[in-house]
């Protein structure tokens, strides 16, 4: 017999690719993914900020000249009306031209009428007094919603005649812009009409 001998042969793999040939492709084309995915969110980020930073500019913006408006404002009401937020009818000498009002009805009807006007204005009335001939109220501001206090005080004269003394006091500031003033002109022309 013949010596055979069983050759075996180990077929050639040299065709098939290392592992590490999957995997770098792979994670190459992952990386790529990962760096623009964040050179979008980077941009992403910066359109953000510089959208915000426009909104905080424009409200800088806003609110500056809504500052510079209300400062010229102030200025302005500094010239046109006096800083004060106490006016008495005849004792403010700010408003010369603001003086108690002289009527020749009896003091009990003067009262009446001025506590009608009172009510009629929407001033709170808190008090009271026909015998002193008193009325303290209390008129709330539109906008703002401050209280300030009135005074209304009747005082008769000889026989068939009286004299209304108003006072208009703001609880809060030192400056009124006029309001004390043009509330009791206001009072004083509407009991002139009733009386």
């Amino acid at each position: 017999m013949r010596d055979e001998y069983l050759i075996l042969t180990v077929p050639d793999l040299s065709f098939i690719p290392p592992p590490s040939a999957f995997i770098l492709p792979v994670s190459l084309a992952f990386w790529k993914k990962i760096v623009y995915l964040e050179s979008s969110l980077a941009s992403s980020k910066y359109l953000i900020r510089k959208a915000t930073m426009r909104i905080v500019k424009k409200i800088l913006l806003i609110g500056g000249l809504q500052f510079a408006v209300l400062l010229g404002a102030g200025l302005i009401a500094s010239f046109i009306w006096p800083p004060i937020n106490d006016v008495k009818t005849g004792e403010t000498a700010e408003y010369p031209d603001i003086q108690p009002q002289h009527f020749n009805v009896h003091a009990y009807r003067a009262f009446d009428a001025a506590l009608a006007t009172a009510q009629e204005l929407g001033w709170e009335i808190i008090h009271e007094d026909r015998q002193a001939g008193e009325i303290v109220a209390v008129d709330t501001t539109r906008i703002l919603r401050f209280k300030d206090d009135v005074t209304i005080t009747i005082k008769p004269g000889n026989g068939e005649n009286c004299v209304i003394y108003v006072r208009s006091h703001s609880r809060v500031g030192k400056g009124d812009l006029g309001a004390n003033a043009r509330r009791i002109l206001r009072f004083q022309a509407e009991l002139a009409k009733r009386l």
